[in-house]
């Protein structure tokens, strides 16, 4: 008999949420996180594996995504965490999901609010078969539902309240909420709470978000770009950019840095090289 016990948590991290990341050499940068993030980590109680969906190149919210493997080690504090006592069978499948998600049918496409790091972990949680929940008016009883509801990191955690128990009454079973970190003003639409009851549909934000929920790409980006020429939109845009820039000089810097390392030691090794070649000479 198996007596390991297996248990997965899904975090839920904020606009504003402080990133602790090291570079080569060991030393710390703190960042904080731009729109938020969504991430599960596995446990089986010998080993925890964090698995997330990100942009392969940092801040293109629109090109090639990959599976990231540090999230629950970078992102501090997160606004909320579930965690839920699976089956081994669960455990496994969400292990398989994490590191392969196109083999199972997942679109590698980081798509902005379209496909994102709240589409991967749902994916790999319906992968596992556990569902959220949901009750239409004139049903008896909520079912389970595959895909997000949601579409922003932050709107999250109701969603994630409507999952079942896979092991009901487990006392691994459990909740955790952290207060919101501070964030910039342009950030606070990117963390208010779900179902916002109104559509203003003059506030280009919130006309972004119907047009994701449509489905249509066309709209998306004829909204996307109406967006991007307004004051919140430009704050926006130019923030991104002037984050993308930061971290480019640091990539940047680190790669002058490991091409002075190499060259060092190449210049230390011919200078051994030449030290030895007369005491070869002599012996001979």
């Amino acid at each position: 008999m198996d007596a390991k016990r297996y248990t997965v948590t899904v975090y839920v991290a904020a606009p504003g949420t402080v990133m602790r990341e090291f570079d080569i050499h060991g030393k710390e940068h703190l960042t904080r996180s731009v729109p938020g993030h969504v991430y599960y980590q596995t446990d089986d109680g010998e080993q925890k594996r964090s698995w997330g969906f990100a942009p392969a190149e940092h801040g293109d919210i629109y090109g090639p995504g990959e599976p990231q493997t540090n999230d629950a080690d970078t992102y501090q504090d997160p606004m909320y965490a579930r965690t839920l006592e699976i089956s081994k069978v669960q455990f496994d499948k969400l292990n398989e999901f994490g590191p392969n998600p196109d083999r199972y049918g997942f679109d590698l496409t980081y798509k902005d609010f379209r496909n994102n790091c709240v589409d991967y972990t749902w994916a790999a949680l319906n992968h596992a078969g556990i569902q959220r929940t949901d009750r239409r008016f004139g049903t008896a009883e909520a079912k389970g539902v595959d895909g997000k509801l949601n579409y922003l990191p932050s709107h999250a955690p109701g969603d994630i309240r409507t999952i079942r128990d896979p092991m009901p009454g487990s006392e691994l079973n459990k909740e955790t909420t952290n207060r919101l970190p501070d964030m910039a003003w342009w950030q606070i639409p990117l963390s208010e709470a779900q179902h916002r009851p109104l559509i203003d549909q003059g506030d280009p934000f919130d006309r972004l978000v119907a047009a994701a929920q449509t489905g249509n790409d066309k709209a998306f980006d004829e909204v996307g770009s109406d967006y991007l020429q307004s004051y919140e939109g430009q704050d926006f845009l130019q923030t991104g950019l002037e984050h993308n820039h930061q971290q480019a000089l640091a990539e940047q810097m680190l790669a002058q840095q490991q091409q002075q390392q190499q060259d060092q030691q190449q210049q230390d090794q011919q200078q051994q090289d030449q030290q030895q070649a007369p005491s070869m000479a002599m012996a001979m």
